[in-house]
């Protein structure tokens, strides 16, 4: 995937006379739990076109597999059969039955679940860990502390410094906010792991403001603040 980016890039650099950098971030591959994680995590990916600022239909989305995964043709091949396989034996009600289970998960919203990584790479319980862990033929895998879902840490934080949630990702620019914001991107980065970028997008902001909060609490934290944080939003 890397070389694939690179030399696509450089094309179309060339080709519209452009410079710099033409996909946003690296590209990840994450490993995970088949069992508990999967098809819940297929049909999330598959549903993120109706999550979008301006939602679009997931099932007439240009650039979504899932048109494969009911069987009709698409620009790229995609090897679909060990999700199907999950639904039944043969492909024609396999693809009716994983239809009537996106159905099913239309309207659900945003879940932390899918950002939860243990070293940026797993997606699993402590049993699926161990068992990487153990396959990784001596290389460690970095496990974290526990994880804080981004939606309990802004309430918690939130109600530390006595302001509304929304105000803390609204637009708004009190000058009041901008302690509970730094708190906040801060114990983002460091309890949910969530990267500068993404943490931008929920804040409504540059990422290098991210940054620039996050040095700005680093250098100056209130760790009994934090620790009441951590005891709302049920971090151990």
């Amino acid at each position: 995937m890397q070389g694939i980016q690179f030399t696509y890039t450089q094309y179309y650099n060339r080709r519209h006379r452009k410079v710099g950098h033409l996909f946003q971030g690296r590209y990840k591959a994450i490993l995970c739990d088949r069992d508990s994680y999967l098809l819940e995590l297929v049909r999330y990916l598959h549903l993120n076109p109706a999550r979008l600022r301006r939602p679009n239909d997931p099932w007439k989305y240009r650039w979504s597999s899932l048109r494969a995964y009911l069987g009709e043709k698409t620009p790229v091949e995609v090897d679909t059969k060990l999700v199907l396989a999950q639904f039944g034996r043969t492909f024609g009600p396999a693809r009716r039955a994983y239809r009537k289970f996106m159905e099913e998960g239309i309207g659900r919203g945003h879940d932390d679940r899918y950002y939860e990584l243990v070293d940026q790479r797993f997606l699993g319980d402590e049993d699926f860990i161990d068992k990487v862990d153990k396959r990784a033929q001596g290389r460690e895998v970095k496990v974290q502390g526990p994880k804080v879902a981004f939606s309990r840490l802004l309430e918690a934080v939130a109600k530390e410094h006595g302001v509304d949630p929304e105000e803390l990702v609204g637009g708004g620019r009190q000058r009041r906010w901008v302690r509970a914001r730094a708190m906040l991107v801060y114990l983002a980065r460091e309890w949910s792991n969530l990267a500068c970028k993404e943490l931008a997008g929920r804040l409504r902001r540059d990422a290098s403001l991210m940054s620039r909060l996050y040095a700005m609490y680093a250098s100056d934290r209130d760790r009994s603040a934090e620790a009441r944080v951590a005891r709302w939003a049920g971090r151990k």
